[in-house]
């Protein structure tokens, strides 16, 4: 039988999370011990989008202390959210999480060129924040709760940018990544 997963993944800039409604506006409410909101799609059905700006909420959020993200930090976050079925491990799904080098080839539609592009044209891990190391890509026994781990990614016309993953949480059907562009 196939599990059920619940995947999270929440950062600045990429946010698989949830939201919440506060005096009448949206406002991030990460997966800290409490439900989500909006709710998680359906498994058959796609996932949820949504994009916040800081603005939208009409005064400066502070983020729960539980995503370790200081107050004013950010001006958009895209979330995401949803479930899938799959015969894999959590492990399984950590460690293709994991192979960062394989993220490449990501398309998109380019409007001004009027033809599919590849979105990420590198990607590799790195042994810090420096973004000067590369190293093969991350297993699953590297990405442990709370342990900071680098990669970078080079978007179609522009130089590489260094991220930050965190894995919040792992459990037998749920997984919490966070994602920041340091």
């Amino acid at each position: 039988m196939k599990k059920r997963y619940a995947l999270h993944t929440f950062g600045l800039v990429l946010l698989l999370a949830s939201w919440s409604s506060v005096a009448g506006a949206e406002l991030l409410r990460p997966p800290c011990g409490v439900s989500p909101w909006p709710p998680y799609a359906d498994v058959s059905g796609p996932p949820r989008v949504e994009v916040w700006k800081e603005t939208d909420a009409g005064s400066r959020w502070d983020p729960p202390a539980c995503t370790g993200w200081a107050p004013g930090r950010f001006d958009l976050v895209v979330v995401v959210s949803g479930h899938f079925r799959g015969d894999d491990q959590v492990e399984t799904l950590l460690s293709r999480f994991g192979a960062v080098s394989r993220w490449t080839g990501v398309r998109y539609w380019s409007v001004s060129n009027k033809r599919w592009k590849d979105l990420i044209v590198d990607a590799h891990a790195l042994s810090g924040a420096d973004g000067k190391q590369r190293r093969v890509d991350f297993t699953a026994d590297e990405m442990k709760p709370n342990r900071d781990l680098y990669f970078s990614q080079t978007i179609a016309g522009s130089g590489p940018v260094v991220y930050r993953v965190r894995v919040r949480e792992v459990v037998s059907d749920r997984l919490v990544l966070e994602t920041e562009n340091v």
